[in-house]
């Protein structure tokens, strides 16, 4: 069967793909809009030209060989018979780049362990976690040189008031450039109809190389842009010793005081949860719901601890642990009644060697802000983070690819509207108020 696209060209398509159009896994590709080419791709993922991808061709004629029902990101990206890699092209390198979504969880763990920088959240756990405790879909997709895994992302998807969000936290990463551009070219193509914009949060300072393939910063910051980290190749007496002089008196302090220190998992949420609630309550600020945490401690297991500091038989410090590769994240802590007796520096260095007795190199502190004053209201924070003797580490914060001509491009501003409108609500003013950028 063959199918006239333009004057220039015919896409001559076998037999085999006209008699498989009944089961709706015909699949179209852009290839380069000046060319005004399109091929198809059959459920066992033979693609003829270009890359695959899934945009709407807008000829009649084509109609037939389209899905009838709506897809998954999942399916976009790859057909139900086929979840190896595709065939990219040939780089100038002269060596061909492979695209295609991982296969499992010990394939996609070890290419991000070989990544430049990796993060908890590109994890595959911590994509399932989304998963269950939020909705959100994940693909993980990889870039291949040869047998060497290049490039890759994790994308998280859902429908947040009817609107498709795709979002990469802490992604992508890459070896080089031109492993890069593979992928976005990919992401572009594929995910174009997709959603309104590709939202990403690297882990790297300068923003040059991701804007110079079209991204530009978002209105809002997803991830803090700013972190502390403590090296933990020391042994335990010196990484003490690397505290300010008042946060190594308070650990030695709450010792003193008898001051307890809990480590378990999801027995302790409850406990930890009573105390996130009332912090957020006195503090004025909401927190997710009670199930999240069991979600995060139960999908993450033993590498999600739960460390509780008691004090005459009541709870008065929490914090909840994640490790993940060579690094541990402090990521959610909790504090309420006595203060005196100094609790939360003896659980975060409790916590360290923690992390350090199961062969972390790393505690990130997760987040302090970017430009600290003392007229932020987190302030205290980043003094009691900066108190560890860690490293200060930046990053560029999110970006934003536009997908749709018109609407990606004018999502931006209408999302900074939006955030405008609600702080103007709220009394505060006409403003994006953001404590962490």
């Amino acid at each position: 069967m063959c199918v006239e696209h333009s004057a220039e060209a015919q896409i001559c398509l076998p037999t085999a793909v006209e008699n498989s159009t009944a089961g709706g896994w015909i699949k179209f590709v852009a290839v380069k809009h000046f060319s005004r080419l399109c091929c198809a791709a059959t459920a066992d993922g033979v693609c003829w030209k270009g890359v695959y991808g899934g945009l709407i061709p807008r000829s009649p004629r084509w109609r037939t060989l389209w899905p009838t029902r709506r897809e998954s990101l999942q399916e976009r990206f790859h057909p139900p018979a086929n979840r190896g890699g595709m065939k990219g092209g040939r780089t100038l390198s002269g060596v061909t780049l492979r695209i295609g979504e991982a296969r499992g969880r010990e394939e996609w763990n070890s290419a991000l362990a070989c990544a430049p920088r990796n993060d908890l959240l590109q994890s595959w756990q911590w994509g399932e976690f989304k998963l269950h405790s939020g909705g959100w879909r994940p693909t993980r997709l990889l870039v291949w040189r040869g047998d060497e895994p290049v490039a890759g992302v994790q994308l998280l998807s859902r429908r947040v008031l009817g609107v498709q969000s795709v979002y990469a936290p802490r992604g992508p990463w890459w070896q080089d450039d031109e492993a890069l551009a593979a992928l976005v070219r990919w992401l572009r193509r594929s995910l174009r109809f997709a959603a309104p914009f590709l939202r990403v949060d690297p882990l790297i300072e300068d923003a040059a190389p991701l804007t110079r393939l079209g991204f530009r910063l978002a209105p809002r910051q997803v991830q803090p842009r700013a972190t502390i980290v403590v090296d933990l190749t020391s042994p335990p007496n010196e990484i003490l010793a690397g505290f300010d002089q008042q946060v190594r008196y308070n650990a030695r302090l709450a010792e003193r005081k008898a001051v307890d220190v809990l480590q378990g998992g999801i027995e302790l949420v409850d406990d930890f949860y009573h105390l996130l609630a009332a912090t957020a309550e006195r503090k004025g600020f909401a927190e997710r719901d009670i199930s999240y945490f069991r979600q995060l401690v139960s999908d993450f297991g033993d590498d999600a601890p739960v460390f509780l500091a008691r004090y005459d038989g009541k709870i008065i410090y929490g914090a909840i642990v994640v490790m993940f590769g060579a690094t541990a994240y402090y990521l959610y802590g909790a504090s309420g009644g006595e203060r005196k007796v100094k609790p939360s520096e003896l659980v975060q260095y409790r916590s360290m060697i923690w992390a350090k007795e199961r062969g972390a190199t790393h505690y990130d502190m997760w987040g302090i802000p970017a430009h600290p004053t003392p007229e932020n209201p987190l302030y205290g924070v980043y003094r009691f983070k900066t108190g560890f003797g860690g490293i200060e580490q930046r990053y560029c914060g999110a970006l934003d690819l536009p997908l749709l001509p018109a609407v990606g491009r004018a999502s931006p501003g209408l999302e900074a509207t939006a955030i405008k409108l609600r702080s103007l609500a709220a009394g505060k003013g006409f403003r994006i108020e953001d404590h962490l950028a």
